[in-house]
């Protein structure tokens, strides 16, 4: 693959040479430079003097005494110079008194001479001269100083190359190509010994680099193979994982919907359970009031006409038979509170309300406790079971609150709205954590499953010094009436009279 913008070790090293040869010429070729124009201006100044000095010589005299043809005549009898412009004599104050011009130059340089005659300045000689001369000579001075620098540095450069390519170009050639055999996968070919040390090193490291190349090569096999049998185990082991992952799962499945079955089949035999002991309870209490209730009720009947019987003969025994007929009526009351308590819930709409208004002025009579119902939306259920089901929760919880939360007020709160609906009751007793009760007896978790029977669920509040709230969510949807058994119509309420 070709390389763009690489730089060889050849031209960078020639490009140094010429650079090195440039910096330690360029001093010489400027000292050479300033010695030959120096030399060239200590010549004019020489030749200015001696011009000066051989013109000095027509004064005799004070200039405004010389003759003027004089003079001009003695400068025209010289030998004038390529170089002079012109010569004028001058008095001591600078006024020119006689001018010999040979052409006219801008480019000139002066040299004025006083001159003097007994210690008396008598006139100034002044002498120009040409630089043209001078100027040319700094130039090709300069131009062959510049032009030999570049010929000497182009010829360091080309005899620098050839040298380079001969002593490094052909030794890295053969690098080159041991590289590219090396590259090729034969690692036992190697490189000769070379007579520079730099060379030959550079072969020995390519050598040992070849014999390394081949020990790695040789174990980068070896562990590609064990590599590629470990991981052909790996996917036997990943296979059977999977196999055994599938086999797992489809045991849990299995397990899990047995499970759910018998889940569900226990909580129908729970519901059934509380079906046949709900049926019991109101066929016992039916008994009670159809059997047992009817005839207290005609024994005490019978004991009162008794009693008038007796008091109309003015008897002895009318005031036993008036404290029978009083005790019978008692019996009568009792058998009355027990066949509500195991029937409790009407089957009509208002049943509930009904039974938690009993039982909250029960609870007020019996335990001497501030204790009301209020009802929300009506408070009609139209699920007798759940209907059931809430009723031994308020029971429930009223037994916990007086019994183990000392509770002096208690208020029961029936709200239906809708398809939903919430039974709560508040008690100003003492706090105690829902855990602890639901590991320790069964009254929580029997609220609980009633409850979720009744298609909801229980929530529990108690905090210190704001006794407990017990609210249980249940769905009032209208279910079907099933056909109820004969024997377990509402109940009358019992009086001695009936």
């Amino acid at each position: 693959m070709q390389q763009h913008g690489k730089t060889g070790i050849a031209r960078d090293l020639t490009v140094w040479l010429v650079v090195g040869y440039i910096i330690l010429a360029a001093p010489l070729a400027f000292l050479g430079y300033y010695k030959s124009t120096t030399d060239n201006e200590r010549l004019l100044k020489e030749e200015l003097n001696s011009l000066c000095s051989k013109f000095s010589t027509v004064l005799r005299e004070p200039v405004w005494n010389v003759d003027e043809d004089a003079i001009m005549a003695y400068f025209r009898s010289y030998r004038i110079p390529e170089t002079l412009v012109y010569v004028r004599v001058l008095t001591q104050y600078g006024d020119p008194i006689c001018s010999f011009s040979v052409y006219d130059e801008t480019n000139i340089q002066l040299c004025r001479q006083r001159v003097t005659k007994n210690k008396e300045e008598i006139g100034i000689v002044e002498v120009a001269v040409s630089r043209e001369r001078i100027d040319n000579h700094k130039k090709q001075v300069a131009m062959m100083c510049l032009a030999s620098t570049l010929l000497v540095a182009a010829s360091i450069a080309l005899l620098s190359s050839i040298i380079i390519k001969i002593l490094l170009g052909r030794p890295m050639d053969k690098i080159g190509k041991r590289l590219r055999i090396i590259a090729a996968g034969d690692y036992l070919a190697k490189i000769p010994p070379h007579r520079y040390r730099e060379i030959n090193k550079i072969n020995q490291e390519v050598n040992s680099m070849a014999v390394q190349i081949a020990s790695s090569t040789s174990q980068l096999k070896s562990e590609i193979w064990e590599r590629k049998r470990a991981e052909k185990s790996l996917q036997e082991m990943t296979n059977n994982l999977e196999k055994l992952v599938e086999h797992r799962t489809l045991q849990l499945t299995q397990t899990n919907d047995a499970l759910a079955l018998e889940s569900e089949n226990r909580k129908q035999a729970q519901r059934e359970i509380l079906d046949i002991s709900h049926r019991e309870q109101r066929r016992i209490g039916q008994d009670l009031h159809d059997s047992l209730g009817q005839q207290l009720a005609g024994i005490a009947y019978l004991a009162a006409s008794l009693e008038r019987t007796l008091k109309s003969k003015h008897c002895s025994g009318s005031n036993i038979a008036a404290q029978v007929a009083e005790l019978i009526r008692e019996s009568v009351s009792h058998t009355r509170r027990v066949a509500k308590g195991l029937a409790p819930v009407e089957m009509q709409d208002d049943g509930l309300s009904m039974a938690l208004q009993d039982i909250a002025t029960n609870t007020k009579e019996l335990f001497r406790v501030t204790c009301d119902f209020s009802s929300e939306g009506g408070g009609r259920i139209h699920n007798n079971d759940a209907a059931v089901h809430l009723f031994h929760i308020a029971q429930e919880a009223i037994h916990n609150a007086i019994r183990h939360g000392n509770a002096t007020q208690i208020h029961i709160t029936l709200s239906t709205k809708g398809q939903n609906g919430v039974l709560s009751i508040a008690d100003n007793g003492r706090s105690f954590s829902p855990q602890i009760q639901k590991s320790e007896g069964m009254g929580l978790r029997t609220m609980s499953y009633r409850a979720e029977i009744a298609g909801g669920k229980l929530d529990i509040t108690s905090a210190p010094g704001e006794g407990t709230t017990i609210s249980a969510t249940f769905d009032n949807s209208p279910t079907p009436q099933e056909p109820s058994d004969t024997n377990c119509g509402p109940l009358e309420s019992l009086s001695p009279e009936s």
